[in-house]
């Protein structure tokens, strides 16, 4: 794609009349975090479903960190993604459209939460 200069917003010699200031630098990116958030981990299994989307990963995220949680397998993810696994639900409408329950958007077993291993040794 070629550009059209206006030969009128450029004096005689080509140059422009004020200076043209550089640009700036971007700022720095926040650092992602990197570690747990409480320290806290839970073992679950996310069900396989009988649909086109019940053998993919479950991608689940909180606050900038995403995991993909295999289907049919016991994993251990920390607690504050297991507290938004729970809360991702679809609501259920009757025949006329109203609003009468939520289930789940996907089925999981909880298996208990990871003991520290501080607390394994005590």
């Amino acid at each position: 794609m070629a550009l059209i200069k206006d030969s009128s917003a450029l004096p005689p010699n080509g140059q422009p009349s004020q200076p043209v200031q550089a640009a700036q630098p971007m700022p720095p990116a926040a650092p992602r975090p990197t570690g747990p958030f409480s320290g806290r981990y839970v073992f679950v299994t996310i069900h396989r479903d009988g649909g086109s989307d019940g053998k993919e990963d479950v991608p689940l995220a909180v606050e900038g960190r995403v995991l993909k949680i295999k289907r049919g397998e016991r994993v251990r993810i920390p607690i504050e993604h297991y507290q938004r696994l729970t809360q991702c639900l679809y609501d259920t409408t009757d025949q006329y459209g109203e609003v009468v329950g939520q289930i789940p958007r996907v089925s999981c077993t909880f298996h208990g939460e990871d003991t520290p291993p501080a607390a394994k040794a005590a």
